[in-house]
C-alpha cells in the first residue's frame, strides 16, 4: 500500500489548496482549480502524484490527485507545466 503522506510532510489547508512540504521541495495542489484530468499523474516521471479516492456526502466517491511520496520528487516541474489551469505549484 502506498504511504500517502510521510511524517515529515505537513499539510496546510486553505481555500481548497493543500501544500505538501518536504525537505527539498513543496508542492501545492489547488483542488478548486483541478479538473482531475490526470495529465499531471501521467507525466510525473517519478510517480509522485497518484489517484486517491475520497468519499463525500451521500457516499459519492471521486478520485483526486494526491502525493504518494514527496521524497521521490526531483522538482522537475513537468506536472506544473502540463497543468493548463495552474492547479499545481512547485517550489
Amino acid at each position: 500500500m502506498v504511504k500517502i503522506i510521510e511524517e515529515s510532510i505537513s499539510q496546510k489547508k486553505k481555500a481548497g489548496q493543500v501544500t505538501f512540504e518536504g525537505d527539498k521541495v513543496s508542492i501545492s495542489l489547488n483542488y478548486s482549480l483541478c479538473t482531475n484530468c490526470g495529465l499531471c499523474i501521467n507525466n510525473c516521471p517519478h510517480k509522485v502524484l497518484i489517484w486517491q479516492d475520497r468519499t463525500f456526502k451521500g457516499n459519492n466517491k471521486i478520485d483526486i490527485v494526491q502525493i504518494s511520496d514527496l521524497s521521490k520528487c526531483s522538482a522537475c516541474g513537468r506536472c506544473q507545466e502540463i497543468c493548463k489551469l495552474r492547479a499545481i505549484v512547485i517550489k
